[in-house]
């Protein structure tokens, strides 16, 4: 009976030490599953925390990227109204040598002088037809190949714009930008700068110019004409000749 005891006690107590071994895995397995699933949970918040980083470190480099071009626009926009101020003081504030003026005139009255042989002797002296080459319309007017532009661009080296219209636009004729030009002439006149002086102290852009009007068999008149004078992008020009 005793011995019977003894086996049942021996039973009970294996029952429990292998209960307490089940016990302590699964506490033990529990513990890693905790461990494993808060790994996961810690990557993932890791994880996103990077994204979001990430994501907060594009948007600092793509405002400083638009601020950086917003710089360079402004610069440049400064730089480029800066040359244009400074282009348009240099006009503005240039005085040109009496040499410089001189010169300018009698470019210009070159010009006018062969103009009044007519259109086509003008556009000779500008080197840009060869009477050679001229077949009259009807309308008493010759079609060139060449540009009205061309023309009036060869002109505002020696005039303005508005002078240009004003004395050389007659006789010519802008057929669909193209140069016509009226096939009369006459004779030409020439013309000799001897000295110029300035008109007065009102104002710096006119002046009195004396010159010789040299007749066909050499001789010459003495006249005195006011012109007036412009600064186009640096050069010397002819705004008015009376």
């Amino acid at each position: 009976m005793k011995e019977e005891n003894t086996k049942k006690n021996l039973k009970i107590s294996l029952s429990t030490f292998f209960l307490i071994i089940a016990i302590i895995v699964i506490i033990v397995m529990g513990y890693y599953l905790y461990i494993t699933i808060e790994g996961k949970r810690d990557e993932e918040k890791q994880v996103s925390d990077l994204e979001n980083e990430i994501n907060i470190l594009e948007n600092t480099v793509n405002t400083l990227q638009q601020q950086v071009s917003e710089k360079s626009n402004t610069s440049n926009t400064v730089n480029t109204n800066t040359v244009q101020t400074n282009n348009s003081t240099t006009n503005e504030e240039k005085q040109f040598s009496n040499e410089e003026i001189k010169k300018a005139l009698q470019e210009y009255l070159n010009l006018a002088g062969v103009s009044e042989g007519g259109p086509s002797a003008l556009l000779q002296k500008l080197n840009l037809i060869d009477i050679a080459n001229e077949v009259i319309r009807d309308d008493g007017y010759v079609k060139t190949n060449i540009q009205y532009d061309d023309y009036k661009n060869a002109m505002l080296n020696y005039v303005t714009e508005d002078w240009f219209e004003n004395r050389f636009s007659g006789g010519f004729k802008n057929e669909n930008g193209i140069l016509c030009y009226n096939a009369g002439g006459g004779t030409g006149m020439e013309f000799e700068v001897e000295s110029i002086n300035i008109k007065g102290e009102y104002s710096d852009s006119a002046y009195i110019g004396n010159v010789y009007n040299i007749a066909l068999d050499g001789s010459k008149t003495m006249e005195n004409i006011e012109f007036h004078i412009a600064n186009e992008n640096g050069k010397c020009v002819i705004s008015y000749c009376d």
